[in-house]
């Protein structure tokens, strides 16, 4: 059986303090504590750089990769891909997205952004483009919480969430989120370099999930 790490388990617990201390008009029901949160997810299988299912499952709630400098406004890039592929890059966000040649059937206008905060994530659109061929997502981790955290480069990886950001965020500090699917990550010894590979577009963040 896995072991949550140590230094999550207190992201987790500094959420669940912050939950239980807020004042609304109703209770507010601490759901960030492991013992809470593990039952009730549900484990999504991840899939490999060739989108294949894998025997890696995550739960459905995903803990947020945190940026150590907030993006102060939205980054976007926009290119036409034509069907012998392209790139895209936010270096301020260190993010590269790569369309390989046959991933595409005729030319398509392709926006990537990188949502503002210290959240890593991001919309990719069209919404809903489906390829032929995996693309590849990098996200460099400098400037993020993973960077130089043993802990955190073992278990970051992509995730995708089919609803606005904002609703999918399941608690009030904003440090874990619903997801639909996990993707694998990719990296090289020593490398800063963190790969993952989706089939559609929609919203994909760098997450850290309980297993």
């Amino acid at each position: 059986m896995h072991r949550i790490p140590r230094s999550l388990l207190v992201l987790l617990a500094v959420a669940a303090t912050a939950a239980a201390c807020s004042t609304t008009d109703s209770p507010v029901t601490p759901r960030l504590h492991p013992e809470a949160v593990a039952p009730l997810a549900d484990k999504v299988k991840a899939t490999d750089s060739l989108m294949m299912p894998t025997d890696i499952a995550y739960t459905d709630t995903a803990i947020v990769l945190k940026r150590t400098t907030a993006l102060a406004t939205n980054l976007t890039a926009t290119a036409t891909i034509g069907t012998s592929g392209g790139s895209l890059r936010l270096d301020d966000a260190g993010l590269r997205v790569d369309i390989p040649s046959g991933a595409l059937a005729a030319p398509l206008t392709i926006t990537v952004t990188a949502l503002a905060g210290d959240n890593v994530t991001y919309e990719f659109e069209p919404h809903g483009t489906l390829f032929a061929k995996p693309v590849k997502v990098t996200q460099d981790l400098h400037g993020t919480s993973a960077d130089g955290n043993a802990t955190y480069l073992r278990t970051v990886h992509g995730s995708y969430f089919d609803t606005s950001l904002d609703s999918a965020f399941t608690d009030p500090l904003h440090l874990t989120a619903k997801v639909k699917e996990h993707q694998l990550a990719y990296r090289d010894n020593n490398s800063s370099q963190l790969r993952f590979y989706v089939g559609h577009f929609s919203g994909y963040m760098v997450a850290m999930s309980l297993r």
